[in-house]
Order: C-alpha cells, then sequence, then structure tokens
C-alpha cells in the first residue's frame, strides 16, 4: 500500500498544476484599452479622466472636432496668433482646451464630454462663451479678464477659478449639481 501511494505521489509531481495569475487593474493601459479581466475589451469602460476607454475611440471623434489625442483626452491648444474660433468637444470623451494669450479662443463649448477642463491663461484668452455640460468642469481664468466673455456651466460638477481678475462673476451663470467659484460652493446663478 505505501509503495502504491508513493507512485502517486511520484505522478501527482509530473503533472503540471494549473497556475493562475490575477490581474491587476491598475496595471492595464490605455493602449490596451484599459480592459479588466472579465470585461468585454470592444465596448467602452470609463477611465480615470471618465474619458473614451482607448485612443482609437478618442482619435475617431477628435479627429473630426479638430482636436488631437493626449491617450484617451481630446485636447486643442489655442495660441495668439493661431486662434480657436469654436472649439466644441465631442461628446462622451473626456476634453481638455487650453487657451493662450490675447484672444486665443473665440468660443468654447463642451457639450456633453465626459469631462472638460478649461484653461484661459493670459490676458483676454478667452474672448466669447464658455460653456459646458459635461459631467465634471473645471474653468481655470488666469490673467486680467482671462474669461472675458460668459461662462455657462451645468452638469454634475463644475469648478471655477477666477481670482481677483479672471473674470466677472455677473458673466457667470453656474448651475451644476454641485458648482464651485473659487473653492467657495454656489448656488445656480442663472
Amino acid at each position: 500500500m505505501r509503495s502504491l501511494a508513493l507512485g502517486l505521489l511520484a505522478l501527482a509531481a509530473c503533472v503540471d498544476a494549473p497556475s493562475f495569475q490575477q490581474a491587476d487593474a491598475s496595471s492595464s493601459s490605455e493602449e490596451d484599452g484599459g480592459a479588466t479581466p472579465g470585461s468585454d475589451a470592444g465596448s467602452p469602460s470609463p477611465t480615470s479622466e471618465g474619458g473614451a476607454s482607448s485612443t482609437t475611440e478618442c482619435s475617431a471623434a477628435c479627429g473630426a472636432a479638430g482636436g488631437t489625442c493626449e491617450g484617451s483626452t481630446c485636447a486643442f491648444t489655442c495660441v495668439s496668433g493661431n486662434r480657436c474660433n469654436h472649439v466644441r468637444c465631442p461628446p462622451g470623451v473626456a476634453c481638455k482646451v487650453t487657451c493662450t494669450g490675447k484672444d486665443a479662443c473665440d468660443r468654447i463649448d463642451c457639450g456633453t464630454a465626459s469631462s472638460c477642463d478649461v484653461t484661459c491663461a493670459g490676458d483676454e484668452a478667452c474672448k466669447g462663451e464658455v460653456k459646458s455640460a459635461a459631467a465634471s468642469t473645471n474653468i481655470a481664468c488666469q490673467g486680467d479678464r482671462a474669461c472675458k466673455g460668459k461662462l455657462r456651466c451645468t452638469g454634475a460638477l463644475c469648478a471655477i477659478t477666477c481670482g481677483p481678475t479672471g473674470c466677472k462673476l455677473d458673466d457667470v451663470a453656474c448651475c451644476a449639481t454641485s458648482c464651485t467659484i473659487d473653492g467657495k460652493l454656489v448656488t445656480c446663478s442663472p
């Protein structure tokens, strides 16, 4: 009986035991679409920015809108001398708009981007209206009257930074579910 047990033990040692490796969700990358075990790699899954799950999805929507993809974020870079007349962020994709220098941007419409970050840097950098209905919006007005036009924000979250001279509070309509202006929680002011 003892030899039978030793024989079975030796046979068991020769058979490879299956090994399982659990994937770490944090190790997925934008290049592989951020797919995690159990997810359908062909369907979109949100990223940390809340935008498209891959650069391919960003490329299709962003290119048509005139932006360029930075990972899964559709980016628009506008400067004095290379002015953006009307930026329209594609729906469902994270969007970043950077306007640097006087009259770098005329109008900005974040629409229903998954998130939208707008930076107006420099005196009168954003001449026209900036509006967003994105789920999460950040608008930074850095410079004297950097946001010269009206600011309109709806959606779930909106943070507007005006500083002492970045925008006129009379020109701000923040009606997001949660809205802050210069770090202070405000109620809808149409």
